[in-house]
């Protein structure tokens, strides 16, 4: 069995920007079987392989890639946002929850202002119990001043009103924003994610 930064080498030849940097970022999640997957062990194995036609590709994602990153609906969700101009969030957001009087965790967010984004999947449905687990959760960020946003499998193709969403929520909290103007339209797929990925959504 080939060894994981090896399998990355491999797949640098056969995925798109976006999905080999969502297997970058999942080889460095804290659920990935094997310990101790860092950046710098992907680039400096990438860098002293021999013979490697794809080490520009992979280099390339590996800077867009981050630990901690728990799906690939979160690594979509960040680079959408960067590439409509918004500035990166903050991975795996760590919050107080006064209710709950323990640590919740957010996909991403932005601590000035207190805006946390979420890649709302389907197993928030699955069971009332996850739900009503999911909803006692929101309103504890919510008692901590947070107020989040959800991204959606259905906004990958059509970001736009996600990124709507977002920039009202950085207006409500005083922060900056870039404009719909700015976004480039369809061009946002352009390097934010694979279109054969948004169709199998």
């Amino acid at each position: 069995m080939s060894h994981p930064v090896e399998v990355l080498c491999e797949l640098a030849g056969m995925l798109g920007h976006a999905d080999l940097v969502a297997a970058i970022d999942s080889t460095m999640s804290p659920s990935f079987a094997l310990a101790g997957m860092t950046a710098e062990r992907i680039r400096t194995h990438a860098e002293t392989k021999g013979g490697f036609r794809h080490k520009r590709r992979l280099l390339s994602a590996l800077a867009d890639a981050r630990p901690g990153v728990r799906s690939p609906g979160e690594t979509f969700m960040r680079l959408i946002l960067r590439e409509a101009g918004f500035p990166e969030p903050e991975v795996a957001v760590e919050v107080w929850d006064p209710l709950a009087r323990k640590r919740r965790y957010i996909d991403a967010g932005f601590r000035e202002g207190n805006v946390g984004l979420e890649d709302d999947g389907d197993v928030h449905r699955v069971t009332r119990g996850a739900w009503r687990a999911d909803e006692a959760r929101r309103d504890g960020l919510a008692t901590a001043g947070w107020v989040l946003r959800r991204m959606t499998g259905g906004d990958l193709p059509r970001p736009d009103a996600f990124l709507l969403r977002v920039r009202q929520a950085f207006l409500e909290r005083g922060l900056d924003a870039p404009a719909p103007g700015d976004w480039r339209g369809r061009r946002l797929l352009v390097g934010a994610m694979d279109h054969e990925f948004s169709r199998r959504w």
